[in-house]
């Protein structure tokens, strides 16, 4: 990292009011920070921002100078009425994976990766493509239908409670506690917004730990079910580990996909070619869907 006295606050995006929580067209942003600061820091938030590819990727690798530690902690400062509601309802809620560090990173990740099976994925498609045919029929129905409301919202936040198990009707509800915990990490809140989130996200926690306590009064064959088992059978995993992992992937496993899928289509519509590259040849959609995620998500 350059010394912080030599580029702090001196960084040409200042002149133009870069704003990190802005995210409605931050592309042209990110080509002048590669350009002209690809290191700085940003005195808003208290980070330094990294913008070059090989850069960012050095990074995620050297997790020794480059802790993830805090990367579920709040960009902004989290208030003292927020903090008093975690205080109060003993809120231990911690990250799955994205903020561990070796050897506990590794030792989940080994446990979590063997029920990430052939099967698991197997049992869910037939699933996931009668949701999807469901809900494209009922969008063209419509007078004008939504591809954003009426399949990427739901769809991805359904596959994900069928994996874990949850039933569908708490769709809304897990919705409205990961839209509350990713906007109490990465949001510009007020104190009072922050506090409502924060009541939220204990109601969210609970619910992992009481999905967890379900799985060990009675087995069931989902994720969590497959991870106490795992447990029995001696993996090195806890149950606040489990309620983690659950907590973590109810989030990041349908808001990420969202995204992908409405941000997916607006590229696709801004880059004709590329719609009509993939029409002409499907087994072109594997990398697009890679580049996609590179482009317009990464």
């Amino acid at each position: 990292m350059p010394d912080r006295t030599a580029v702090a606050g001196h960084c040409p995006m200042h002149g133009e009011h870069f704003d990190p929580f802005d995210l409605s067209d931050p592309f042209p942003s990110y080509q002048r920070l590669r350009a002209e600061a690809p290191v700085f820091y940003d005195e808003t938030i208290g980070y330094w921002i990294v913008s070059r590819h090989a850069d960012i990727k050095g990074v995620f690798e050297d997790w020794r100078n480059f802790s993830s530690e805090n990367a579920q902690a709040p960009m902004r400062p989290m208030s003292e009425t927020a903090k008093e509601v975690f205080e109060k309802a003993d809120f231990t809620a911690y990250s799955g994976l994205s903020a561990r560090v070796p050897p506990d990173h590794t030792r989940i990740r080994k446990v979590v990766t063997a029920v990430f099976t052939p099967r698991r994925y197997r049992a869910l498609e037939p699933f996931v493509r009668d949701t999807i045919g469901a809900m494209l029929d009922a969008m063209l129905a419509k007078p004008n239908g939504d591809l954003v409301a009426d399949l990427a919202y739901d769809l991805p936040a359904l596959t994900i409670l069928k994996l874990l198990g949850v039933p569908a009707e708490k769709v809304a509800e897990v919705k409205r506690w990961a839209k509350s915990r990713v906007l109490l990490t990465w949001g510009d809140l007020s104190d009072a917004e922050q506090t409502a989130h924060a009541e939220n996200l204990v109601a969210y926690w609970n619910y992992c730990l009481a999905v967890v306590a379900a799985r060990h009064a009675m087995l069931a064959d989902d994720l969590p079910g497959d991870l106490v088992a795992l447990q029995r059978d001696g993996a090195e995993i806890t149950d606040h580990e489990i309620a983690s992992f659950c907590y973590s992937l109810l989030t990041a496993g349908h808001e990420t996909t969202t995204n992908l899928i409405a941000n997916g289509l607006l590229t696709l519509l801004r880059h004709r070619e590329a719609w009509s590259a993939l029409v002409s040849d499907k087994a072109k959609i594997p990398g697009a869907i890679e580049e996609i995620l590179r482009y317009a998500i990464g």
